[in-house]
C-alpha cells in the first residue's frame, strides 16, 4: 500500500494472518526526510499498527497517537497500511470494503496562526507605524520558533518540489499547506511583494539573526 507524505509516497508492505490481523509491518521506500521516519520509527508507530484489521480506521488521534513534529509521515505511514489492508481483505479474502467515512478538514493552531502571521505581514506593509520594524522582527520569530521548530512545516524546496511532481495530497488533512502556498501565491500577486519571503519565512529569519 501506498499513501501521500510530506515529500511524496511512501510505501508500505505489510504480512496479515487469515482474518487479516496485520503481524508485520515494514516501509518499502519513501521520499521523506530522514530524521521524520527516524522520529516515526522510533515512536514505535508500527507496533500500534500491528494487531488492526482491514476494519479499523488508522486514523491519527482516534485510533491510533502520532508522532509530534512527524505528522505527514505518521499519517502516511497509517495510510498506507490501511490501503495494504483493505487490498488484502478485498482482493484475496473477498471480504466486503468497509464503508469510508468522510475525511475531517484538519483547522487548528497551525492554520489560525499561519492566516494570522500572514495578515499581520499585509498590515505590517501597508501601514505607517512607528513600529514596523519591531511587527515584522516579532512575526520572523514566532515564525522562526513555531513553523520551523515546533511544527518544522516551513516551505521548503522538498514539498515545492513535491508537489511539482504531481503529488498533492488531501486538502482535507492538508489545509496548512494550501493556506501556507495559496498564501505565499496570492500575496505575491496582490502586493508585488514577497510578503512570506521577507516577514514569515523560518528560514529568512534564521539569516537574518545570524546577520544581526
Amino acid at each position: 500500500g501506498e499513501y501521500l507524505g510530506y515529500g511524496g509516497p511512501l510505501k508500505v508492505a505489510i504480512l496479515t494472518d487469515t482474518n487479516i490481523v496485520i503481524q508485520n509491518l515494514i516501509i518499502t521506500s519513501h521520499n521523506e526526510t530522514t530524521s521524520y521516519v527516524t522520529k516515526v520509527l522510533d515512536r514505535n508507530l508500527q507496533r500500534q499498527i500491528i494487531g488492526k484489521t482491514y476494519a479499523d480506521e488508522f486514523e491519527l488521534d482516534n485510533d491510533l497517537d502520532g508522532v509530534s513534529g512527524a505528522t505527514y509521515t505518521s499519517r502516511a505511514l497509517a495510510g498506507a497500511a490501511k490501503e495494504a489492508t483493505q487490498k488484502i481483505a478485498v482482493e484475496q479474502a473477498n471480504f466486503q470494503k468497509p464503508e469510508t467515512a468522510t475525511p475531517k478538514v484538519s483547522f487548528g493552531f497551525p492554520e489560525i496562526l499561519l492566516i494570522l502571521l500572514f495578515a499581520l505581514s499585509l498590515y505590517g506593509v501597508y501601514s505607517k507605524v512607528n513600529w514596523k520594524k519591531s511587527l515584522r522582527w516579532g512575526i520572523m520569530i514566532v515564525s522562526f520558533i513555531v513553523l520551523g521548530l515546533w511544527l518544522s512545516a516551513p516551505l521548503s524546496i522538498l514539498k515545492i518540489n513535491t508537489l511539482l511532481l504531481g503529488y498533492w495530497p488531501e486538502w482535507h488533512s492538508s489545509l496548512y499547506w494550501y493556506l501556507l502556498i495559496g498564501g505565499a501565491l496570492l500575496t505575491l500577486l496582490v502586493t508585488n511583494k514577497t510578503i512570506y519571503c521577507s516577514w514569515i519565512c523560518p528560514f529568512g529569519c534564521a539569516q537574518e539573526c545570524l546577520g544581526e
